[in-house]
This record gives structure tokens, C-alpha cells and sequence, in this order.
């Protein structure tokens, strides 16, 4: 097979392919659970935060989740109907929704953190001892990305 040296050196060519192998991989793992990506992600985010909220909203699983607020309350109506979290009225900002992790949707998260940080651990283990470097380049281009 004829490898193209541009792409096989880009970036941003990697970066797409790794992005979408570990997006692949991910996949595999939360279909089972019947979860997606994005739906995991605000779950677990809305886990994270419910240790250290007193009050967790849509806005704050939102920023932690680095989502856009529309597509948050989208995915939080779509767990809420499965039952794994509840959106209340805010209980002094009528226009923001608090959301409570349900029982069983505490347990998914937690099922589904495992089986992410397993694939997790496999799809990294190539890089050895050059994890944290490529972490750190990973939270430089985010930094900046952020401006």
C-alpha cells in the first residue's frame, strides 16, 4: 500500500485518526450499556460535580463537560426519559434546571467509568513513559485552542 508521507507526518491527519480509533473504541464499549459518548460524558461529569455541588445545574455539567448548553439539556431530557437522572426547577433561578442522579443512573456511570478507563488504559499503552508528555502537548494545544 502506497503511504502517503504528508499525511503519515500532519498533525492534524494523526490526530483525526486517533481521535476517531479512541471515539471507535469508546463506542464499543458503552453500546452494550446502551450509552453513547456524549451521553457518558455528561453523566459522569454530572457525578463529578454532584460531590462538590450543592446545587448542580445543566450550566455546570455543561462547562465541566466543555458542551454546548443546548446539546446538554438535550442529552440530560434523553436520560432523564431512561430514568438515570432528574431535572427539577431550579429553587431560585427559574430559569436554570437542577439535575439529580437517580439510583440506577449511579450506578451506570459507574459501570460505564470502568469499562472507559479500561479501554482507556489499553488505547494508551502504546505510548509507555511518553504519556505524560503527550498529555501535557494535548493540554497545550487545549489551552490555547481556549485562548
Amino acid at each position: 500500500m502506497h503511504r502517503d508521507l504528508e499525511l503519515d507526518r500532519s498533525p492534524t491527519y494523526q490526530l483525526w485518526l486517533a481521535t476517531n480509533a479512541w471515539q471507535r473504541d469508546v463506542r464499543r464499549k458503552l453500546d452494550p450499556l446502551g450509552l453513547t459518548h456524549v451521553q457518558f460524558v455528561v453523566l459522569a461529569s454530572a457525578m463529578r460535580l454532584c460531590h462538590t455541588e450543592e446545587c448542580l445545574t445543566q450550566a455546570k455539567v455543561s462547562r465541566l463537560a466543555e458542551l454546548d448548553e443546548n446539546m446538554t439539556s438535550q442529552v440530560i431530557r434523553v436520560l432523564e426519559r431512561r430514568g438515570w437522572v432528574i431535572r427539577v426547577k431550579h429553587p431560585t433561578d427559574r430559569r436554570a434546571h437542577r439535575i439529580e442522579l437517580t439510583d440506577s443512573g449511579i450506578k451506570l456511570a459507574m459501570a460505564a467509568r470502568t469499562l472507559v478507563k479500561e479501554a482507556a488504559e489499553r488505547f494508551f499503552e502504546p505510548l509507555g513513559d511518553r504519556r505524560e508528555e503527550f498529555v501535557d502537548a494535548l493540554r497545550t494545544l487545549n489551552a490555547h485552542a481556549a485562548g
